[in-house]
């Protein structure tokens, strides 16, 4: 079971035993604040995400008006996914709870998995206009991972950088 293999990769397994059988057995109201973060520090995280969303939403909103594929909506949420998941990345690194119970997280390998996954999303592009000899699609890949890159930056809060790319 999963209680079973968190108890064996745990540091210190006397305190994860306690923390799996208060996650996995206390209703979510009695778990107090060290199970959970408050709410200011959650939202914390909400002000880049919206930036991240409007600095994807202004290139997406271009594309648009040129008829490109991959308007505003699709760059939006592109922008706002990766500066929300390097967001969540800080907040767990930040968060007492975590401390001690053999959690280590690298954000490099949450900005690999961003740009992973929003590569994989461009290949679709690509692959999905293909049109007798030619391929197209290929700036619709690379405006993308453009903003996925946008929302990582944001995400890290380089808000100026990542306005500066936005404007280029």
């Amino acid at each position: 079971s999963i209680r079973n293999r968190m108890w064996r990769a745990c540091a210190r397994p006397a305190r994860c035993r306690r923390w799996a059988t208060e996650a996995f057995t206390a209703p979510p109201h009695t778990l107090g604040n060290r199970a959970r973060m408050e709410w200011m520090e959650q939202l914390r995280v909400l002000p880049g995400v919206i930036y991240a969303m409007a600095l994807g939403g202004a290139i997406g909103f271009e594309r648009e008006l040129k008829n490109r594929p991959a308007g505003f909506r699709t760059h939006m949420l592109v922008a706002g996914t990766s500066a929300l998941l390097l967001g969540l990345s800080r907040m767990v690194l930040e968060d007492d709870h975590y401390a001690g119970v053999g959690l280590r997280i690298d954000p490099l390998r949450l900005v690999e998995a961003v740009v992973a996954g929003v590569s994989f999303i461009g290949a679709g592009t690509i692959f999905a206009s293909r049109k007798g000899d030619g391929v197209q699609g290929i700036t619709t890949a690379a405006s993308l991972l453009t903003v996925a890159a946008i929302g990582i930056i944001v995400g890290f809060g380089y808000l100026a950088l990542g306005f500066a790319i936005a404007v280029l």
